[in-house]
């Protein structure tokens, strides 16, 4: 009887990484939540810089879809949303997880640059 559940185990530790190694060669789209305009300076910045760096860093297996305006989540959803998987990847403001995680009170603090000063500075 061991012999049988020895040889399954193999089976399956074999079956696993021969899954993983065709796998490991698959692309990959990756899911990004945005909320508000597409045409935000944050958002337009953000989204296709990180699809350029991630074509640069793994020649292009992993890609993203972005979904904006609040299709998959809005920001005061994301704190919930992506640790429960709902959203992989999103677009978040710090002061979102201020009552979820207590290290980032400190940004409810009203400090920081005008939209106009922050657009100048990038």
């Amino acid at each position: 009887m061991r012999k049988p559940l020895k040889f399954l185990m193999t089976m399956v530790v074999a079956s696993l990484a021969a899954a993983s190694t065709v796998s490991a060669a698959d692309k990959l789209e990756v899911p990004v939540a945005t909320w508000g305009s597409p045409n935000h300076i944050n958002i337009s910045t953000f989204v296709g810089k990180l699809q350029e760096l991630l074509a640069q860093e793994d020649g292009g297996r992993i890609s993203i879809k972005h979904f904006p305006s609040g299709q998959l989540a809005e920001d005061a959803d994301m704190p919930v949303a992506i640790p429960s998987g709902n959203v992989k990847f999103g677009w978040v403001t710090l002061n979102g997880w201020s009552g979820v995680t207590q290290d980032v009170k400190i940004a409810d603090a009203p400090a920081g640059l005008t939209m106009q000063q922050l657009e100048k500075a990038t």
